[in-house]
């Protein structure tokens, strides 16, 4: 074999073995980036209490990624996981308010992948659509 071949083998073996390790590399990076992130959420979480403002929440936790109205018809269908809470304050707040706005806060990885996973950290501020206020928070650590 000329010295010619072997390099372009050597070149070869190189580049598919990058293309092999480049997923791992970029779920790793991913990964790490997405506990730093969600570490950081879930500190911010403690500072957001009843009764805050909107704009107060976002300074503190940033813009949301999800937005939406929400009637109370809907809350109990929306509430998030529904069995883990008490239904007494699920059923005070639907008696209190018609409609609410629901912001969902979470993080999104460094590298956006085919497959791109979210962090594992959510936050769901229900907001009071008059005031302004917020009526409940809460942080979900599953996925």
């Amino acid at each position: 074999m000329k010295v010619e071949e072997k390099r372009i083998i050597i070149i070869l073996v190189i580049i598919i073995s990058i293309l092999i390790t480049a997923p791992v590399v970029v779920n790793f990076i991913n990964f790490i980036d997405i506990s730093i992130k969600d570490r950081k959420l879930e500190a911010r979480m403690n500072i957001i209490k009843e009764g805050m403002e909107i704009e107060e929440v976002i300074k503190i936790l940033g813009q949301p990624k999800i937005t939406c109205e929400i009637s109370a018809k809907e809350l109990s269908d929306r509430w998030p996981f529904k069995n883990k809470y008490d239904k007494g304050e699920l059923e005070q707040i639907k008696n209190m308010y018609e409609k609410l706005d629901l912001y969902i806060f979470f993080n999104t990885p460094l590298i956006k992948t085919r497959n791109w996973l979210v962090g594992y950290v959510d936050i769901y501020v229900y907001i009071d659509q008059a005031a302004r206020k917020v009526v409940f928070a809460t942080l979900i650590n599953a996925r």
